[in-house]
């Protein structure tokens, strides 16, 4: 496992700041105000449903914990591929993204 010599080359910083953006992002994207109310209804729950769950931590750690496992690994992949600048790590991460999110929402909604 040669890739995993790359761990000693990573950028904790911007890893730390993938992981607080993504925290970010995912709290606004889900704000009733933004399109958490869309959110609710296409999986057919209400503000109330969603209170009665009652998760607590049992939501947030594991959603925190792989936000920053995908933010380790992603500095990973640039240190391997040896992308060594902003714009050449992100542009990999949206295409990384693109192509993830296009073919789980290809998936998710085949007949």
């Amino acid at each position: 496992m040669d890739w995993l010599s790359h761990i000693s080359q990573i950028n904790w910083l911007a890893v730390a700041l993938a992981f607080v953006s993504s925290m970010a992002i995912g709290f606004i994207w889900y704000m009733p105000a933004v399109l958490g109310k869309r959110w609710m209804a296409a999986i057919g729950k209400t503000e109330e449903d969603l209170k009665n769950i009652g998760g607590g931590a049992g939501i947030w750690v594991p959603m925190m914990v792989a936000a920053a496992v995908t933010a380790t690994l992603l500095a990973v992949l640039t240190s391997t591929l040896g992308l060594d600048s902003a714009a050449a790590g992100g542009g990999f991460a949206l295409v990384l993204a693109l192509v993830f999110r296009a073919g789980g929402h290809v998936i998710g909604t085949m007949p």
